[in-house]
């Protein structure tokens, strides 16, 4: 990584209940919680991965209940002081208003520019994000898997291609 650039993270939430089954007792699928198989996954891939997180300075996640426990427990486990949550990282959400939104956090001095993050999501708007940022594309060519994990170099200055430097899909 060149001294100019930065990390950012890229985590899917880790398993969660069924979809279906949840429906049943619970028509919010925004409520719907992680399995204990999830939890031991997302933990593996945070315990081989721990070296480069930790250079994480803040959580951005969506408030769902599945990511916002991924995002909770990468928060404990990394040792990451700072989560935010945002509504514009939602499942089907479009990909622009977030990055717009970040970039407003970024002038506001909420978020520095240089910062290491870990967002913290859902398909398919994680997948659109990381192809917005790779090649500026607004369809998704990339699809994670649950608790996968990709590690973006962003290139400063603004001019540099970003590089995906690792995808692991568990």
């Amino acid at each position: 990584m060149s001294s100019s650039s930065h990390l950012l993270f890229v985590l899917r939430h880790a398993y969660a209940q069924d979809r279906f089954e949840f429906a049943q007792n619970n028509p919010d699928d925004s409520k719907r919680p992680l399995t204990p198989k999830g939890i031991k996954v997302l933990k593996s891939v945070l315990n081989d991965n721990k070296k480069l997180l930790s250079s994480a300075h803040l959580i951005i996640s969506s408030p769902y209940e599945r990511a916002l426990h991924t995002a909770q427990i990468s928060q404990k486990k990394l040792k990451i002081k700072k989560l935010i949550t945002t509504d514009l990282m939602t499942p089907n959400k479009p990909i622009k208003p977030f990055l717009f939104w970040y970039k407003n956090q970024i002038k506001l001095n909420q978020i520095k520019s240089d910062q290491t993050v870990l967002f913290v999501g859902h398909e398919p708007f994680l997948g659109l994000l990381i192809s917005y940022l790779l090649a500026k594309k607004t369809d998704s060519f990339i699809k994670l898997k649950k608790s996968a994990l990709a590690t973006i170099e962003i290139g400063y200055p603004p001019s540099k291609k970003n590089k995906l430097i690792q995808l692991i899909n568990p």
